[in-house]
């Protein structure tokens, strides 16, 4: 993993993105993620309620 993220931070500084971009973009998909496999997990607790 440490490799990886020396790779990922060599990559940003050689790049012309923002590093605080990605990580809000990391950010960002992560919390969509949890959410959308809450409202998934809910559903299914939902129907098998019933």
């Amino acid at each position: 993993m440490e490799c990886q993220s020396l790779l990922f931070g060599a990559y940003l500084s050689a790049s012309l993105l923002d590093p605080d971009e990605v990580r809000f973009g990391q950010l960002l998909a992560l919390v969509v993620g949890l959410s959308l496999l809450l409202i998934v997990r809910l559903a299914l607790m939902l129907v098998g309620a019933f």
